[in-house]
């Protein structure tokens, strides 16, 4: 997994009290304001803006998925766009997301679906978990910040 960090930290010994330590920041690649986002190799052809958990035996990037209770707990982020069968795959795990296509509620709790699809409507049976990945800030625009699962 690839991890883009904003800041690194860099640990040296202090010249004149050897038993403490010094840190010392170093700015690193700058990123978009208030996101967090990863890259993965996709473990199966993926669609973009879709619901993203990492394979346990692959490591590799796979649509979470409500009916699987597996996947309670394990929802990375969303898909920024597609990408094909071993490609990579840009996830934004916290932070906002537009898209013109989508028709949100402004202000709606948004939940992990089947298949990696988000959704305004409560998961209920036959899902086995219900988990609130965010919520709508406008028609065309969400904001991400996954929360923990509730089992059903």
């Amino acid at each position: 997994m690839d991890l883009i960090i904003a800041k690194t930290q860099t640990t040296i010994s202090g010249p004149r009290d050897p038993g403490n330590a010094i840190v010392v920041n170093k700015q690193g690649l700058q990123g978009a304001a208030g996101v967090a986002s990863f890259q993965f190799i996709a473990g199966v052809n993926l669609s973009g803006q879709r619901l993203i958990r990492v394979d346990a035996t692959t490591g590799k990037a796979i649509y979470a998925d409500n009916l699987t209770l597996a996947d309670a707990g394990n929802v990375i982020g969303v898909s920024t766009g597609a990408a094909a069968l071993n490609a990579t795959v840009t996830v934004l795990a916290f932070g906002e997301m537009s898209e013109s296509y989508w028709t949100w509620t402004p202000g709606a709790a948004l939940y992990v679906g089947a298949n990696g699809v988000i959704t305004e409507t409560p998961p209920e049976s036959p899902a086995l978990f219900s988990q609130c990945i965010g919520f709508a800030i406008a028609a065309t625009a969400i904001f991400i910040n996954i929360e923990i699962p509730i089992i059903l």
